[in-house]
């Protein structure tokens, strides 16, 4: 039986297959592997179909027209195929080689097409009816055993040593499945090639068959392995990019794919140890612990792969994390030192506030009993002049004190219901001795029918109210100061507008910004002479930007300036200020001191190792003729309780032998206390961020900061003696 007609078959079942995978890659994105793979099956169906024709040839010429139509894809199909595993490998190869072996095998071409007229590439050509068909016999130059032995066997030696050596770094199966097929293909196109040099296949090209295994192995790679999925592709490129190594294991804990950031962190994966490699990754996840490998320190994650409830696997991404590990290592370094810095400036404003405020205290106390009993005109100037120094004084400590508080961000606003007379009458008398002193018009315009009880931090606006007054007192030397205040409700809330104007010195317009930077001040040559740290407009800012709104400045430079703000206060009730101006008028009365009230059955212990300070506190109290306990330390202070009971006790903090805290301590875990239910105030002079909360946690039922304030310390005890020891005067 003739075999031809099956050889036949062959061919036409091979241009019916390379038609298919003609169309199916056209359908694919456009890349360079799909553009390589349409010129090798492009090439390969040339190929097959003309050598179709000269198998059906029956005389030389038609053979030799059918051999010079092969020509037109013969010569391409091995340099498709590497130029297309050169890519496939991701072997980048110069653009001047690839244009070189271009023209050399189109050169082959046209060495074809005119074979009849030379011998450079077929020294004879005859034709022979013997073996399985007619065919033509061609004798072969030195061209053609270069070409053929050289570049075309060379090529495909090369696609199976870089395959080779892919496959030795190769990382999952899949891609290892990949490049067995692409060598085989070279395999096929070897043994093809050679089976016809022996002569064997009887004039049979036997590289026809062995082009159409490897169209064959390369339809697999395309439908089976996704050869030409341009996103698979990209996926791979982009994820091998990744700075994180990803592992991905099927559900027999076996890698099926690792990109090239994993294969360099963990190489045992690729070796025998990838089991016991795996298993250490499995109990660092468990462990949430991190991965160490020499210098580098890695953040291990682990994701499982489920689809409907099915488990596929595990996926692991491996980040190193070694500088932002130091970083972060360092950066707690620092802040352990910042901290410690911020502890030590906490530590050492406290101790300072201590420091400075008790003899404050001692002044301020021992000059208003001056105030309260002197009869003397004079004495009584110069008694105002001490308190208006020693209150400067203060108010500088407190600056510093608000600007660290700031800092660290521990400033908190205090919403409470109070009254907008109160607060008003609070800033005009701290301001109208002062404006006195220079002789200064002081005047204030207060809108009569504004709502009187509202909602807010009555303490910070007080506090930025006297700093702006304080600053416009201090910067005008003729003329006027004036306190404007006005609003208008909107709901239930009132939008409190406050103007401070004054007709001092003025600011340029280049320094209005510089005014509420810390420490700063402005125009230094002109104001030498006038006190102040700098501070007190960075806190006026703070303190509304923590109320949700901002200082606005206008000035005009040697004729004066005016500061404003507009402040949402909630409106507690509708009933109007009134006429405030008559509050005003009644400040330039004479200085006469009143207690609040008198309570001679009430009994309280005031515990200070101060002397100076003791006696400050009892004369204090002088008028209410409250009966006055002196102890000069903790430990005198836990036997007074035992043999007597006292309405009220006041602990100084810093003493000797036992603090305030630790006689506090005591006092409530003694037995015989006879003052258990008695409310014990702190007495400090550390006025520091958090220090009142800080003693509130101790256990103290209030706090009470020196210099005492002869009025708030009668309203504290006022508020806290049983009712019925209180007698109103």
């Amino acid at each position: 039986m003739s075999i031809f007609p099956v050889l036949l078959g062959v061919q036409y079942v091979g241009i019916a297959a390379l038609m298919i995978e003609i169309l199916y890659v056209m359908k694919q994105k456009t890349s360079k592997l799909q553009t390589l793979m349409m010129l090798v099956l492009i090439a390969t169906c040339i190929n097959f179909v003309g050598y179709l024709f000269e198998m059906q040839a029956t005389d030389k010429n038609t053979a030799l027209m059918a051999i010079k139509f092969i020509y037109f894809g013969k010569p391409y199909i091995a340099l498709s195929i590497f130029l297309f595993a050169m890519e496939f490998y991701k072997v980048r190869l110069p653009r001047w080689l690839v244009n070189v072996l271009c023209g050399i095998h189109i050169s082959v071409t046209i060495l074809v097409l005119t074979c009849e007229k030379h011998t450079l590439y077929y020294s004879s050509i005859d034709y022979t009816y013997e073996g399985m068909f007619p065919h033509l016999v061609f004798g072969h130059s030195i061209i053609y055993k270069i070409y053929n032995y050289g570049f075309i066997m060379g090529y495909l030696l090369i696609i199976v040593l870089v395959g080779v050596k892919n496959y030795k770094y190769t990382r999952t199966h899949i891609e290892k499945t990949r490049i067995i097929l692409m060598s085989s293909i070279s395999g096929v196109s070897v043994a093809g090639f050679l089976l016809f040099c022996s002569g064997a296949a009887r004039g049979y090209d036997t590289t026809v068959p062995a082009y159409i295994i490897s169209a064959t192995l390369l339809m697999i790679l395309m439908f089976r392995y996704d050869l030409l999925d341009v996103l698979l592709l990209a996926k791979d490129d982009i994820v091998d990019e990744f700075d994180a190594g990803i592992v991905v294991l099927d559900e027999r804990n076996r890698v099926i794919y690792m990109n090239k950031k994993a294969g360099d962190i963990l190489a045992a994966l690729q070796e025998e140890k990838a089991e016991a490699e795996i298993s250490r990754l499995d109990r660092l996840c468990e462990q949430n612990e991190r991965l160490h490998i020499e210098d580098r320190i890695y953040e291990l994650r682990r994701k499982k792969i489920t689809r409907n409830d099915n488990f596929y696997g595990n996926i692991y991404i491996i980040g190193d994390i070694t500088e932002s590990y130091n970083y972060t290592i360092n950066l707690e370094k620092q802040k352990a030192i910042a901290e410690h810095a911020n502890q030590a400036k906490s530590d050492f404003l406290a101790r300072m506030s201590h420091e400075i405020r008790t003899p404050i205290n001692s002044v301020l106390g021992m000059n208003e009993m001056i105030l309260r009993d002197s009869t003397e005109p004079v004495v009584k100037r110069y008694a105002m002049n001490i308190k208006t120094s020693a209150n400067s004084l203060l108010g500088i400590i407190n600056d510093i004190l608000d600007s660290s508080k700031i800092e660290s961000g521990k400033m908190e606003i205090l919403p409470v219901e109070y009254d907008l007379d109160s607060l008003l009458n609070d800033v005009v008398s701290m301001i109208y001795a002062k404006a006195k002193d220079k002789e200064l018009r002081f005047e204030v315009n207060v809108n009569e029918k504004l709502p009187n009880k509202l909602y807010g931090d009555d303490v910070r606006i007080r506090q930025v109210l006297v700093n702006l007054l304080t600053n416009a007192v201090k910067y005008t030397h003729e003329g006027s100061v004036m306190l404007s205040v006005d609003g208008k409700s909107i709901g239930d809330s009132l939008l409190l507008f406050c103007e401070v104007k004054d007709t001092g010195i003025g600011i340029k317009e280049e320094d209005l910004p510089r005014i509420f930077q810390t420490f700063e001040r402005v125009d230094e040559k002109r104001n030498r002479n006038i006190e102040g740290t700098g501070l007190g407009m960075n806190i006026v800012q703070s303190l509304l930007e923590l109320m949700g709104t901002e200082l606005k400045a206008e000035s005009v430079y040697g004729s004066g300036t005016t500061f404003y703000f507009e402040l949402s206060q909630k409106i507690i009730s509708e009933e109007p200020i009134g006429n405030f101006r008559e509050t005003v008028e009644k400040l330039g009365e004479e200085y006469q001191y009143k207690s609040l009230f008198k309570a001679p059955q009430a009994k309280i212990l005031v515990v200070d190792d101060n002397e100076i300070n003791r006696m400050v506190f009892t004369c204090m109290l002088l008028d209410t003729q409250i009966q006055v306990t002196e102890a000069e330390s903790g430990i005198k202070a836990l036997k007074l309780v035992e043999k007597e009971r006292f309405d009220m006790i006041f602990l100084d903090y810093m003493m000797p032998e036992l603090d305030g805290v630790e006689t506090l301590h005591k006092m409530r875990n003694m037995e015989h206390n006879l003052s258990k239910a008695a409310p014990v105030i702190i007495l400090t002079a550390n006025a520091v961020t958090g220090a009142k909360e800080q003693y509130l946690a101790e256990g103290f039922d209030d706090y009470l900061s020196k210099p005492i304030i002869p009025e708030k310390l009668e309203q504290m005890i006022k508020d806290r003696l049983p009712k019925e020891y209180v007698v109103e005067d």
